[in-house]
């Protein structure tokens, strides 16, 4: 259960915080080197893992699998809301950081699978993504030290 209840102005705040901590990290890491693309696994979960630290507990990971209109995606659903880092890699129109559920396009959000999310998630690059969790939080504690 949440020890906060969503605000989405903060939420926001944060989900520009890390897009901007992932894009100056990303030469130092080993999953994110080419920010956004091919990043929203990665993404979503840093975010994730940065939401909770924030006290904000109940984001859910979901993707969507290759169709032929739009390749996987992974993203956060947080109450009524996707956040999505990595929208921008597909098209500029899609340069999306957080949207609401009823406005989001069904081509690059329909939800095929959704979990809790988790290091596990990341599979065999469980310790890599670990690793850049780390550079991006030592980033935002130098940006952000009342964090």
């Amino acid at each position: 259960m949440d020890t906060k209840k969503i605000n989405i102005k903060h939420v926001s705040k944060l989900c520009v915080a890390v897009k901007n901590a992932i894009s100056a990290v990303s030469s130092n890491t080993t999953l994110l080197k080419n920010f956004p693309h091919g990043c929203c696994r990665d993404a979503s979960l840093i975010l994730a893992f940065t939401l909770v630290s924030e006290g904000y507990q109940s984001a859910v990971y979901c993707w969507k699998e290759n169709d032929t209109l739009m390749p996987s995606h992974a993203w956060l659903k947080y109450g009524n809301y996707f956040l999505d880092l990595t929208a921008d890699q597909f098209d500029s129109k899609y340069d999306l950081l957080i949207i609401d559920e009823a406005g989001a396009p069904n081509s690059l959000y329909r939800i095929d699978n959704q979990e809790k999310p988790s290091l596990a998630i990341a599979g065999l690059d469980a310790y890599s993504l670990l690793s850049d969790y780390n550079l991006v939080l030592d980033y935002l504690n130098k940006k952000l030290p009342n964090k």
